[in-house]
């Protein structure tokens, strides 16, 4: 599905960041909600959790046509996937095709698939989240350690499945990883 992948290992970690091959020129890139089949706050609250202080990007929500990333939160009965990150108009693929290495205004939209992701609200803002991930660069990272307590801990948001939903350490929001590959991308 991703034609191009970079990875980069920091001195000292053994974490490995999994970017894509496109990211902002800007660190404040925009964001529309066009259809929301949910409470608005859902998507709001998963674009603030990569807006903590902590972070050097700020996805900025704006009611205004010119925006960066097209956001629906709809049922899409036909797609096994609870979100996407895809090129405007299709909801197949991430786009690759960027210039410089920056995705174009208005090139991206982000789906929660409600088909999948309705059963809690934390769940689908925890879709969202994983979702702005992509839309800011970041692949997949498949990251795990033990859990205190038991079970798994997924050590990123951007783990490849919805199981990091659930269980003692569920993740939900952005973890020091995936702000530190944040850090590093922009």
């Amino acid at each position: 599905m991703l034609a191009l992948v970079a990875s980069v290992m920091l001195a000292g970690s053994a974490s490995a960041y999994e970017y894509l091959s496109c990211h902002w020129g800007t660190t404040s890139p925009t964001y529309r909600i066009v259809l929301n089949n949910s409470p608005t706050t859902d998507i709001v609250a998963a674009a603030g959790r990569w807006n903590e202080p902590q972070n050097d990007v700020t996805l900025v929500k704006t009611t205004s046509s010119t925006h960066d990333i097209s956001v629906y939160d709809t049922q899409m009965v036909n797609y096994g996937w609870t979100g996407i990150v895809s090129a405007r108009g299709d909801v197949t693929y991430i786009p690759s095709n960027c210039s410089g290495g920056h995705w174009a205004r208005g090139a991206l939209q982000l789906v929660v698939n409600t088909k999948y992701s309705s059963t809690s609200s934390s769940r689908r803002a925890g879709t969202a989240t994983h979702e702005f991930g992509h839309a800011l660069g970041l692949d997949h990272n498949s990251t795990v350690s033990v859990c205190p307590g038991g079970g798994t801990d997924y050590l990123s948001i951007m783990y490849p499945s919805t199981a990091k939903y659930s269980g003692n350490c569920a993740r939900f929001h952005p973890s020091g990883i995936d702000i530190n590959a944040i850090k590093a991308r922009y």
